[in-house]
């Protein structure tokens, strides 16, 4: 890492930690809304499929969005879940004391 790349994520990491209310993790109802909208792409994707209207190339594509969408959203959500836990033990004196350093 870089001179100005731990800058950056050390300025952030100051960042969040000013503000810990900028992590929440996402409610309940934004996920089930989100696990509603990708089963009806699946369905939608599976019958354009089944029916021949749809290149299968594509649907390959589209399933690999879909999913990495999908893993990205749970990646951060566990992310969220996690910094409440670790926030406290980052020492933020030390952290500003580098970034003066830089």
């Amino acid at each position: 890492m870089n001179n100005q790349e731990e800058k950056y994520f050390l300025t952030k990491l100051l960042d969040k930690l000013d503000n810990p209310e900028s992590l929440k993790p996402h409610s309940k109802l934004n996920l089930l809304l989100v696990w509603v909208i990708v089963t009806v792409l699946v369905v939608l994707l599976l019958q354009l499929e089944q029916r021949g209207m749809i290149n299968p190339i594509i649907m390959i594509a589209s399933s690999l969005l879909v999913g990495a969408f999908i893993g990205w959203l749970f990646t951060t959500d566990l992310g969220k879940k996690q910094w409440r836990h670790v926030h406290s033990h980052i020492n933020k004196d030390s952290v500003k004391k580098r970034l003066e350093e830089i």
